[in-house]
């Protein structure tokens, strides 16, 4: 039965998943992957797994890498074809924060897919509340676009303003 709805129409399928470390210093570590039996509730969506032993010390320690999960996971660019990487690129997810970058106090607003879809959002995000955007691309490990919508803290100087 459900835990969130009740119900009991339920499925389970197989998963792959990557579990990101949160925050924007969680960009810079290995994703942890699992490759769980997934219970779904084909009524309200929700969903439930378990995290294997060996994942679940690498979320405990933070880090996949000091834990050997990393490459055990990693993927041969070389095998994925020349068309797949450039759906990839034009079609992927990317991450759109608010906060200036590589301040430590970054929130994650939401995820887009698509360069122009991810920049449009960010946009209208700035426009309804002021300050720094960035639009992240995890698999580029880079900023694609970003935008400055604060009120300039400066005053504004007049050919009247006289200086001491």
């Amino acid at each position: 039965m459900c835990h969130s709805c009740g119900s009991d129409k339920r499925g389970m399928f197989t998963a792959e998943i990557a579990i990101h470390f949160p925050g924007f210093k969680g960009l810079d570590k290995p994703h942890v992957w699992v490759f769980p039996q997934v219970v779904v509730c084909l009524n309200c969506g929700s969903a439930e797994f378990l995290v294997p032993e060996n994942e679940l010390r690498a979320l405990a320690k933070g880090d996949a890498a000091a834990a050997g999960l990393h490459e055990a996971h990693k993927v041969d660019p070389s095998i994925r074809s020349a068309a797949a990487r450039g759906v990839e690129m034009a079609e992927s997810t990317l991450e759109i924060f608010r906060g200036a970058i590589g301040s430590g106090t970054e929130v994650r607003l939401e995820a887009v897919s698509g360069l122009e879809n991810a920049r449009r959002r960010m946009e209208q995000l700035a426009a309804a509340s002021p300050g720094l955007y960035f639009v992240f691309s995890a698999h580029g490990h880079s900023i694609l676009a970003c935008a400055d919508t604060r009120k300039s803290a400066l005053p504004s100087i007049t050919r009247n303003n006289k200086i001491a």
